[in-house]
């Protein structure tokens, strides 16, 4: 049984740039920052959660091979698929944040699932920000798909 996401990965260029959006603007917390191999392994997250975790990936030479498959590796900064992260109030925190740089494409707006805003880190990967709404129960029971 999946229990949860220890981790997901967002390729970056310089480790040292995406550690400090991360932590100085968005707020985050580093949870490891330390060489493995041949390559830097960095992790931030939330100051509340320790997981999931956001692996800040540079690929090198060695820990990906060629200098060709590194360069492929690196056409992906700024090409992550679309992340959302949940915020107990969507309006402050998007002013929060704006107020620190952070590029927003979308501000707050009600949708039917909660308050949403949209931004982008420094490589510009999307973000969503969800205040969800609250959930009434639907009535439908969940079954297992077996």
């Amino acid at each position: 049984m999946i229990t949860g996401i220890a981790h997901v990965t967002i390729v970056v260029d310089d480790c040292a740039k995406a550690l400090e959006f991360y932590t100085k603007k968005m707020g985050f917390v580093k949870r490891h920052d330390q060489m493995v191999d041949d390559f830097r392994w960095v992790t931030v997250s939330p100051a509340d959660a320790e997981y999931p975790q956001i692996v800040l990936h540079q690929p090198t030479i060695g820990s990906y091979g060629s200098k060709e498959e590194v360069d492929a590796m690196l056409d992906l900064v700024g090409a992550n698929a679309p992340m959302t992260l949940i915020a107990d109030d969507c309006k402050k925190t998007f002013q929060e944040l704006s107020k620190k740089g952070v590029v927003f494409s979308q501000e707050p707006t009600q949708q039917d699932w909660g308050v949403e805003a949209v931004f982008e880190d420094l490589y510009g990967n999307p973000f969503f920000l969800l205040e969800p709404a609250e959930q009434e129960d639907d009535g439908v029971d969940e079954e297992d798909d077996e």
